[in-house]
């Protein structure tokens, strides 16, 4: 039940950072949110999809990829 998340979750995630990074910080295994790029399910064509910055990137480039749960 992991998922890659759309743009929109994705931005979501990286406005609520602070809030997240708290409750990751007590969980054992759990690595905080970075200032890295991540990856959103959210693509433009075969060849390209979108980060969280929502800057159009190859899908070639590696980025960072940030799964999230339903709940």
């Amino acid at each position: 039940d992991w998922y890659l998340p759309s743009i929109d979750e994705l931005n979501l995630l990286m406005t609520n950072k602070l809030t997240v990074n708290q409750s990751l910080a007590v969980m054992e295994g759990a690595e905080e949110i970075n200032l890295s790029s991540y990856w959103s399910s959210t693509q433009i064509d075969e060849n390209n999809a979108i980060s969280n910055n929502n800057i159009i990137k190859s899908k070639e480039e590696k980025l960072s990829i940030r799964a999230i749960r339903t709940f």
